[in-house]
């Protein structure tokens, strides 16, 4: 029996059944995943980005090797990490 996911104060509650058990964790992540891509505009950003990749595999011998292109990688990768940058930016999980 499937129960529905309960949103407070922006948390997501779950209700367990009689027993305790947490069968239904899966439903319980896919929901979690929906709240945050919801309210968290990055996320959601990141997520449509990551579909976008391309994915190709390749057999080398006895070894399977995947390659990834992800053209949207370059921004993080490419961004400042000194001290001055990192103190100026904005927080990326704060409202």
């Amino acid at each position: 029996m499937l129960r529905t996911p309960v949103m407070h104060n922006k948390l997501i509650f779950y209700p367990q059944d009689e027993s305790g058990s947490c069968d239904h964790f899966s439903e319980l992540l896919t929901a979690f995943i929906r709240q945050q891509c919801a309210t968290w505009t990055q996320l959601r950003e990141a997520r449509a980005w990551l579909a976008k990749n391309l994915v190709k595999s390749f057999m080398l011998t006895d070894a399977e090797v995947l390659v990834q292109h992800n053209p949207h990688r370059i921004k993080s990768s490419a961004t400042r990490v000194d001290k001055e940058f990192i103190h100026r930016r904005p927080c990326f999980l704060c409202p």
